[in-house]
């Protein structure tokens, strides 16, 4: 006896069987995992570290990968020193830090922070993932149980006084460690010593640095008990920072930090130095003064405090930026083509 099923119980059948076909090439495929993309580890004192130009060099290597990798999600494992000082409240993850040089270009979006333990030094790992890929699990090289945090000692040089030619070295450091602390000076004499530093006065005239050495003989096993700044006896420019193409809210945020650098030094000048590119620099450069001049007008900062020059032309399009201190010269333009090799020069 024939049974005729139904058109709907067919159309079932056959979507059900479809649906079960599709599960099974799905789970065939391998789960896509994540990508080690860069390594590295935080050289000298953090502070120092996170305003060099290597790191952020990196920070812009992973800004152009994304771009690449669309789609994609960004993973920073952070690690801790093993044998560090005394945790204070505003010292992050190292890997937060990073997150902040990376800016907010959408190619970034919301990167996945990741604490990843101890290591001898601080370090962070850089991964690429798939939105469905798990996270990558850190490698600490220590146990948690195993940190050694000691006693935060901090030694900073004071801005130059231009007048008396003079630099001060501050200490701050926990009670208790202020006994028979030794000073050492490479570069300039100690004219004055006190509770919480010394002065240093300029022996070696304009420009010339000077190293301050601090020993501080009642700190623990197996905290270091040597410390060191440096510091220049400053009349030239100090260099803030450069940059080539960037997102447009990225290049914001740079212009941000440099009138915030501006503003912090009330004294100080401002000179911005915009180098056009082989290719198409003339009309870029010309749209990125336009585009600084603007921001300058927008955040209402005193325009008169800030140089805008077309510095010539560079294999590449880039941005200089400089503060330039009370009594120094203004840096000097470094362009490395002639105007006439550059297209669309206007």
């Amino acid at each position: 006896m024939n049974v005729k099923i139904p058109d709907a119980s067919m159309k079932f059948i056959l979507f059900a069987g479809l649906t079960f076909m599709a599960a099974l090439a799905i789970a065939g495929q391998p789960k896509p995992v994540a990508h080690k993309f860069d390594e590295f580890e935080i050289e000298g004192d953090r502070y120092g570290s996170f305003r060099s130009q290597a790191l952020r060099t990196k920070a812009e290597r992973v800004k152009k990968r994304m771009l690449v990798e669309r789609g994609k999600r960004l993973i920073l494992i952070g690690y801790n020193a093993q044998i560090s000082q005394v945790s204070s409240p505003w010292r992050n993850n190292v890997a937060e830090e990073f997150r902040w040089l990376l800016g907010h270009a959408p190619s970034i979006g919301s990167p996945t922070i990741l604490d990843g333990g101890l290591r001898e030094k601080e370090s962070i790992e850089v991964w690429i993932a798939a939105k469905t890929a798990d996270d990558p699990q850190p490698s600490p090289e220590y146990e948690r149980s195993e940190k050694i945090e000691c006693p935060a000692v901090e030694l900073s040089a004071m801005p130059f006084q231009y007048e008396e030619k003079t630099i001060d070295f501050k200490i701050n450091f926990q009670p208790g460690l202020e006994k028979d602390i030794r000073w050492r000076v490479v570069g300039g004499d100690i004219i004055k010593r006190s509770a919480d530093g010394i002065t240093v006065k300029e022996t070696n005239g304009p420009g010339s640095r000077v190293t301050a050495f601090l020993e501080v003989p009642e700190m623990p096993m197996p905290c270091t008990n040597r410390f060191s700044s440096e510091a220049f006896f400053r009349v030239e420019p100090v260099f803030i920072d450069e940059f080539g193409t960037l997102p447009n809210g990225d290049l914001r945020a740079r212009m941000d930090n440099f009138l915030v650098e501006l503003q912090n030094n009330p004294q100080d000048q401002g000179v911005v130095h915009i180098y056009s590119g082989r290719d198409r620099g003339g009309r870029d450069a010309i749209a990125r003064e336009r585009l600084f001049r603007n921001h300058i007008r927008f955040r209402r900062f005193p325009a008169d405090r800030i140089t805008v020059v077309m510095a010539g032309s560079r294999e590449e399009f880039e941005t200089s930026l400089w503060r330039v201190v009370p009594g120094s010269d203004p840096p000097k333009p470094k362009p490395t083509l002639d105007k006439r090799f550059v297209v669309n020069t206007p």
